[in-house]
C-alpha cells in the first residue's frame, strides 16, 4: 500500500469513528429530531393536509403459506383531523370513521354497535394512522422516549434505537425504534403488544411525498429470547393522492 493511499484510508477511518461517536452521544430527543429532518423535515410534515393511499397486507402461517391477503383503502385528514377506512372481507363492506369526537363503524352500510367490533375497529384505525405517518407520529408529547441499547436480529448496519411508551395508557405497547446511525433513517420497529413481540423491517419508502414513508415492510415474530420464529406478514403501502395547505 502506498503511503498516499494509506493516508486516505486513514482519514476516512478517523471520520467514520468520529461520526459513529457523535451519534452515539446523542439523546432519545436529538435523534428523533435529526430523523425528522431525514425523513423531509417538520415544516413539509405540516403541509400535508390528506394523504389517500391503498394498504396490502398479506399474513402468513408458521410453515410459510399464505393465510390471507386484504386490502384497505385509507384516508387521512388534518384540520380538521379524521381518519377514513374502507375495505372487503368474506364479501362484506366495511366502513371505518374516527375523527376527535366520534368514531363510526358501518357493514354492508348497516351501523355497527357491538362493543367488540367496534374496540377492533377503532384500534385498526388508530394503528393505521401511527404506523404509516411514522416517524412523525412520535412528536406526539404523550410519547416517552428513552435511548436504549439493543441488538435487532435482521440490521446489518449499525442502528440508534429509541424505546418509546406511552406511561397513561394501562398495559400499553412497548416499541423500539431503529434508527440508521449515518443518515437517521427509520429503519425497523419492535413492538411488544398482549405479549407478543414483533420486529418490523422496513424494505423501502415511497418517493412521491419527500418524507420517505414506508412503501413495503415485512413483520417477523420473535421467541422470548429476540429471535425470528417466521415471517408473519407483509405490507404494500400504495399512496393515491396527497393534498397540502
Amino acid at each position: 500500500m502506498t503511503p498516499y493511499r494509506f493516508f486516505w484510508l486513514s482519514v476516512l477511518s478517523f471520520l467514520i469513528m468520529s461520526f459513529s461517536s457523535c451519534s452515539e452521544k446523542l439523546n432519545a430527543e436529538q435523534i428523533l429530531e435529526k430523523s425528522i429532518a431525514s425523513h423531509g423535515g417538520i415544516a413539509s410534515w405540516e403541509s400535508v393536509s390528506s394523504i389517500r393511499y391503498l394498504k396490502e397486507t398479506t399474513f402468513y402461517t408458521a410453515s410459510g403459506e399464505i393465510e390471507t391477503v386484504g386490502r384497505q383503502y385509507i384516508e387521512h385528514h388534518w384540520d380538521p383531523d379524521y381518519t377514513l377506512m374502507e375495505w372487503e372481507n368474506e364479501n362484506n363492506k366495511h366502513r371505518a370513521f374516527l375523527d376527535a369526537d366520534r368514531f363510526t363503524y358501518s357493514i354492508n352500510g348497516s351501523a355497527i354497535y357491538d362493543s367488540l367490533l367496534l374496540k377492533s375497529a377503532i384500534s385498526s384505525a388508530k394503528a393505521s394512522l401511527y404506523v404509516f405517518w411514522q416517524p412523525f407520529t412520535l412528536l406526539d408529547p404523550k410519547a416517552k422516549l428513552e435511548k436504549v441499547a439493543l441488538s435487532p436480529p435482521l440490521l446489518n448496519s449499525p442502528s440508534l434505537v429509541v424505546k418509546v411508551t406511552y406511561p397513561q395508557v394501562k398495559n400499553g405497547d412497548v416499541w423500539h425504534y431503529f434508527f440508521d446511525q449515518k443518515t437517521f433513517r427509520l429503519v425497523a420497529n419492535q413492538v411488544l403488544h398482549n405479549g407478543n413481540t414483533s420486529f418490523i423491517v422496513n424494505e423501502t419508502t415511497e418517493t412521491q411525498t419527500g418524507l420517505h414513508l414506508n412503501a413495503t415492510r415485512k413483520s417477523f415474530t420473535l421467541d422470548e429470547t429476540g429471535k425470528i420464529k417466521f415471517l408473519r406478514a407483509s405490507y404494500r403501502y400504495s399512496i393515491l393522492a396527497i393534498e397540502y395547505h
